[in-house]
């Protein structure tokens, strides 16, 4: 059960219905002090009560699957001398778990359900007015204090943030019920965790003038006061509702990576993945209990948490943090959209079912790509070919509907159809783009290793003729992030075909489309951290292409497009703890730089941090 304040301090708590869909809330968005804020009890706290002191009957009905049942009597075992016994709550048990065994054997005379995530989900109770949650200690109140955690912002500054997320994120990203978000929002009943990575994500896909507007000096400043508040809130642990946590977690992944940092876009995916399953919800759910509402909320949650997972872990050469083989959600469909009113609207249920389309068409696409991954750049596996590949990507392609369908020789009006367009193509690239030191031996089935790099270059054509129809069309700031690293390794097939033919006009051509594709990255650089970092990369290689004597961390792009630092141009970082500029970097440098950190002062190191970077770039760019 989750309970909500009315804004009003004489008024009753008003509590809301059993929904997975609900959010609890540990903060308001608005200007409620630290004291206003309220209390949700997680579940090491006694079980939770309605006003009249009665145990609450929706909350025993939610503790209905054996899992729940045994916290419950973990719960009852009371204190130990150390006070350990209470925080042993079950996360989650598969089917391989001797903790699944013995369950299982109270299964059969109990005929409940091992595993039910509304169960999980609706623990809570009555907010505890003018404190907070029980599990937090007063040091760590202190603390979150002083890092600002409870100074919510202005609505002069959060709204056209939170605008932004749902105008432009969540067309894209459909984790929220967004129903409830905007009376939680209205109410100012946001969690603050919640708050905060919604006001992240809205200061990422926001124009700039709302930044400025907001009394931010860029967009990495913005960004970054947000992700730190979030970030500090999920370390102490303030929020225990999962459904806020795995969204949270879900948009804190749109942030870096960072230089010499553990924390990446594929850590917070980790733990997304970790919260999924504490919810169940990477497996088919049969209970009857959860309403249709909440069961595409969850639906959509976990898949668009496994299309951050497939496209963080091939741009960053990172394993795969879900292990799809062992899950058996059902893809999305239309009905999981069916409850949002967009589509209800006349004016706006064109766009809406779009929106839908394209979610579902790349939660299917990411499948794909998590199998040339697998094959590519997995242990050996000679019973799939590079041909096998080829056509499971056209057969994603055939099954499109129509409305995301594209012609091969024409720009579509679609943006969605172009956005998916441009993550086939990086898939076609991935297939078969070789690494440059060794022929790859999963090419049987095309014609040789020139036919092969063919194809490959076809397609980053492809995506390079994108480039200005999305910047005269002012797209860049409103895609979906999955676009991005199509320009990325496009960029590297180009750099292939300049390196090859130096002398040739051939040469000059691939030079230009690389060129268009260092345009969308540097415009995409103040949204999409990696972008900086292939700048720099494309930097070091044009720099050892031309034979300059440059370092890495000085110099600026050869022949670089006319666009890249014009005029327009958001504001050049500045270190916020000092008033000078000195060792701040200029325009193209990597603004997910942790610029508190030691080791931003030493520049010259950058190209020390390739852990971060794909298994493509283990040549050295003297042997391409």
């Amino acid at each position: 059960m989750i309970a909500v304040p009315d804004g009003h301090p004489e008024s009753q708590t008003q509590v809301l219905h059993d929904d997975p869909a609900m959010m609890s809330q540990e903060g308001p968005l608005g200007s409620h002090t630290p004291a206003d804020s309220h209390s949700v009890m997680d579940s090491t706290c006694s079980p939770p009560v309605i006003s009249d002191g009665n145990i609450s009957t929706a909350h025993a009905q939610s503790r209905n699957s054996l899992a729940a049942m045994f916290e419950d009597f973990l719960d009852n075992q009371g204190q130990t001398h150390d006070g350990a016994l209470p925080k042993l709550g079950v996360i989650f048990f598969s089917e391989s778990s001797p903790l699944t065994f013995a369950l299982e054997e109270l299964q059969r005379s109990e005929r409940r359900s091992l595993y039910d995530p509304v169960s999980q989900i609706n623990e809570g109770g009555i907010a505890q007015r003018n404190t907070h949650p029980s599990h937090v200690s007063p040091q760590d109140v202190a603390y979150l204090q002083s890092k600002g955690a409870f100074d919510p912002p202005s609505a002069g500054v959060s709204a056209p943030l939170i605008a932004a997320f749902l105008e432009r994120f969540y067309p894209l990203y459909s984790i929220i019920d967004k129903d409830q978000f905007m009376e939680l929002h209205e109410k100012q009943g946001l969690p603050w965790l919640l708050l905060y990575a919604v006001c992240f994500i809205g200061a990422t896909f926001c124009d700039i003038s709302a930044v400025h507007q907001a009394g931010f000096k860029s967009r990495w400043h913005a960004r970054r006061s947000f992700y730190d508040k979030a970030k500090v809130l999920f370390d102490v642990g303030y929020e225990t509702n999962k459904v806020v946590l795995l969204q949270t977690v879900i948009m804190l992944s749109f942030w870096g990576p960072q230089m010499k940092s553990f924390w990446n876009p594929c850590s917070w995916v980790g733990f997304g993945s970790t919260i999924a399953e504490s919810l169940g919800i990477n497996r088919r759910n049969q209970s009857t209990r959860i309403n249709p509402k909440s069961r595409s909320l969850l639906r959509r949650l976990w898949w668009t948490l496994a299309v951050r997972d497939a496209y963080c872990a091939a741009l960053l050469g990172r394993p795969f943090r879900i292990n799809i083989s062992q899950c058996d959600t059902e893809m999305l469909d239309m009905a999981d959209f069916d409850h949002e009113t967009d589509l209800a609207n006349g004016n706006q249920a064109k766009d809406g079912h779009i929106h839908c389309l394209y979610q579902i068409q790349v939660a299917k696409l990411s499948l794909v790509l998590r199998k040339i991954i697998e094959v590519r750049f997995g242990p050996p596996n000679h019973s799939t070919t590079i041909q096998d590949l080829h056509e499971i990507s056209n057969r994603w392609q055939a099954d499109l509907p129509q409305e995301l369908k594209w012609s091969p020789h024409s720009a579509s009006n679609n943006p969605f159809a172009t956005y998916l367009r441009i993550i086939f193509n990086h898939h076609l690239i991935f297939i078969h783009l070789n690494k440059p030191h060794f022929a790859d031996d999963l090419s049987a089935g095309l014609n040789d290793d020139n036919s092969v790099f063919q194809i490959a270059e076809s397609a980053a054509q492809t995506i390079s003729s994108t480039a200005l129809p999305l910047m005269t069309n002012s797209l860049v700031g409103s895609m979906p992030h999955e676009v991005f690293p199509a320009f990325f390794i496009a960029g590297i097939v180009f750099y292939r075909q300049f390196r090859q033919s130096q002398q040739s006009v051939y040469a000059q051509l691939g030079r230009a489309a690389l060129d268009n594709c260092q345009m969308v990255m540097n415009e995409a650089r103040e949204r999409w951290d990696p972008a900086l970092w292939a700048l720099k990369i494309f930097d070091f290689l044009l720099s050892g292409a031309n034979n300059s004597t440059k370092t890495p961390a000085s110099s600026t792009l050869q022949n670089a497009p006319a666009s890249l630092g014009a005029a327009g141009s958001e504001p050049t970082l500045e270190d916020p703890n000092h008033n000078s500029t000195v060792n701040v970097p200029d325009k193209n440098v990597l603004h997910s730089i942790d610029l508190e950190s030691p080791q931003y002062e030493d520049l010259g190191r950058t190209f020390d941090d390739f852990f971060l970077i794909p298994s493509y770039f283990d040549a050295t760019p003297d042997t391409w």
